[in-house]
């Protein structure tokens, strides 16, 4: 941990887990580069404070919105189809 940073630490359900996840696999398929679980959640938080402030928009692309509609419409079809 770099000098001046503070680590923190939060408990999810398990099923938000895997909702997490999918985003994360997603904006990771978008920038061509994997993505851990804590680089995300960090910089989560941290553009939704610059977002909050008026600093930023949500880094949270179109793209990667699209593909999680699509994943989640493909994810439906089959479970009605099973």
């Amino acid at each position: 941990m770099a000098k001046g940073e503070k680590k923190i630490q939060t408990m999810i359900p398990m099923d938000i887990e895997i909702d997490l996840n999918r985003i994360i696999n997603a904006v990771s398929l978008e920038r061509n580069s994997l993505i851990s679980q804590p680089q995300y959640v960090r910089e989560l938080i941290i553009n939704h404070i610059k977002s909050y402030n008026g600093d930023q928009k949500s880094f949270v692309s179109e793209v990667a919105k699209k593909i999680l509609e699509d994943f989640e419409k493909t994810q439906t079809q089959i479970e009605s189809n099973g």
